[in-house]
């Protein structure tokens, strides 16, 4: 999607509707590359596309009563997938490296303080899971061989969750080694952004956020680099890095009334 100019004539971008094939609500999307996308939502539906969106096709679903709200992908073949079954409560991780024709459980709890948020891979062995507070303070695994075994970092190495601070689904991006995440405080506080510089094993926490300029709630979280980042706030507005997140920009105000995806 972007501008085309032609002559002195420059064109809107321009946006086209794709059909899913499905009547739930898509959660997440990860396009590999130009052809090559998955999607996920509700009741276990898992979608991908081998060219380019014009056609979308179902895998194999997984249990109709997961809502899988984050999805992560390498390829054509391999694909994980958060999940998670608010009845009993369960959150479950999914792998697939055959196209999504069969799913591998990884990790699952039945803890009620379990959510995992988000889960994002630097290559096919290394990757990293975020999940909200569980034992007093942030939930982090890393892995090194595909997600066949985790480990949990220690609080040691994560910054304590402020009063009523939680993570927010999608909300994990990562480049080169590096890995930040941002946060909702619903006391009422200020929310934080989080980075680690070695793939989640120790984080720290930025320069601190106004609340005021961007809501109780950082919605969202992007990088294009190891250096170049945006957050958006609940309200639509954003700040900017440069530094890796080390220190934030002043709010640049975007005239959206709220901040969903960036």
């Amino acid at each position: 999607v972007g501008n085309e100019n032609r002559g002195s004539q420059i064109l809107a971008p321009a946006w086209s509707a794709q059909s899913s094939g499905v009547g739930v609500f898509l959660n997440s999307v990860k396009a590999v590359n130009a052809n090559v996308a998955w999607a996920c939502g509700d009741k276990g539906t898992v979608l991908r596309t081998l060219d380019g969106g014009t056609t979308w096709t179902q895998t194999s679903p997984l249990v109709s009563s997961l809502s899988c709200y984050n999805i992560e992908a390498l390829d054509a073949n391999t694909a994980w997938v958060i999940a998670l079954n608010s009845t009993l409560p369960i959150s479950v991780r999914y792998k697939t490296t055959n196209g999504g024709s069969t799913w591998t459980q990884q990790l699952t709890s039945s803890d009620p303080t379990t959510f995992y948020d988000a889960v994002r891979f630097y290559d096919a062995n290394n990757g990293i899971l975020l999940g909200d507070p569980e034992g007093g303070y942030f939930t982090i695994y890393t892995t090194t061989n595909g997600g066949n075994s985790w480990s949990r970092t220690s609080s040691t190495s994560i910054p304590s969750p402020l009063s009523l601070e939680f993570g927010l689904t999608n909300n994990l991006a990562i480049s080169g080694s590096s890995a930040w995440f941002s946060t909702v405080n619903n006391s009422g506080g200020t929310p934080r952004v989080l980075r680690s510089t070695d793939r989640g094993k120790t984080w720290v926490v930025g320069t601190s956020v106004s609340v005021l300029a961007l809501g109780s709630e950082l919605s969202s979280i992007a990088f294009a680099s190891d250096s170049l980042g945006l957050v958006q706030g609940i309200n639509g507005n954003m700040i900017r890095t440069t530094t890796a997140g080390r220190t934030w920009s002043a709010t640049i105000i975007t005239g959206a009334t709220v901040g969903g995806s960036v």
